[in-house]
């Protein structure tokens, strides 16, 4: 008989994040635990199934804390003080990758091109617009919360009612007029 490993695992942890106030590394500390003393070829079978997924969120978080910790440590005039002096090390953001196309081809600052800029330029703007946008909705949300719990003052249907109104991009003048 075949497992369906990540049906079971999806029904693993809905099971342990139904509730409020759960912290993500705990469940899966907890659900990791348990499934080694309970089931371990549940664990072993999702690992298994989910390995390439897992390992490119792995790499994904890695290249974001490169680039992180280069802007910390970038400044101009040490920028500059490195490059005279040859020193790599301290040259290391042109190392830095990002994702430059649609495929997620990552691609080194230094081989980047007009367009590769052009392209993670748009995809922080897009990124930092939804930020403003769900901030706004989230402010709104409050102020109308204020301190009750957001059950008590609005049902789940009026709730994602307002948070689509914000998350689909506007109708095209002809959709619209359809």
């Amino acid at each position: 008989m075949n497992r369906d490993y990540v049906a079971e695992m999806t029904a693993a942890v809905d099971a342990q994040t139904r509730g409020s106030d759960w912290v993500p590394a705990l469940v899966a500390a907890q659900l990791v635990d348990h499934l080694q003393a309970s089931d371990p070829d549940l664990l072993s079978g999702w690992l298994h199934t989910m390995a390439p997924h897992l390992v490119t969120d792995m790499i994904t978080t890695r290249e974001r804390s490169l680039r992180a910790t280069s802007r910390r440590r970038a400044g101009a005039h040490e920028f500059a003080d490195a490059a005279a002096a040859g020193d790599d090390e301290q040259l290391r953001s042109f190392a830095i990758t990002y994702a430059v196309d649609e495929q997620h081809t990552r691609r080194r600052v230094a081989d980047m091109t007009g367009a590769d800029h052009r392209f993670v330029a748009d995809a922080y703007a897009q990124s930092a617009n939804r930020a403003r946008m769900l901030a706004t909705f989230h402010e709104v949300v409050a102020r109308k919360v204020g301190s009750r719990r957001t059950a008590d003052v609005m049902s789940e249907a009026e709730y994602d009612r307002l948070l689509r109104s914000i998350a689909r991009p506007p109708a095209a003048p002809e959709a619209a007029a359809a």
